[in-house]
């Protein structure tokens, strides 16, 4: 079992500054994260199952729901839905 680590950060009004995947900054686009996590997901052997977002405490909790929406809508390797996803609170 592999995780990824997704980090969301917040701009001082609690919108949504900046997404990364591990090292790999991915600016605040939405898209951009459905795309990585979805390749990341599928790849072949499949070695990644569980995504953990690291949340900014200042996130505003709309903008957490919209990231949470596009871990949730993605598929494993084996064509299974993705539903292993956890929370820590990060920077």
């Amino acid at each position: 079992q592999k995780t990824i680590v997704i980090s969301a950060v917040a701009r001082e009004d609690g919108g949504l500054r900046q997404l990364a995947i591990g090292d790999t900054s991915l600016s605040n686009s939405l898209a951009a994260l459905d795309s990585k996590l979805s390749r990341v997901l599928t790849a072949e052997g499949g070695a990644f199952d569980q995504v953990i977002i690291q949340v900014d405490s200042r996130l505003r909790y709309e903008e957490l729901m919209r990231v949470v929406e596009v871990c949730t809508r993605q598929k494993l390797s084996n064509g299974q839905p993705h539903t292993k996803l956890s929370f820590v609170e990060g920077a």
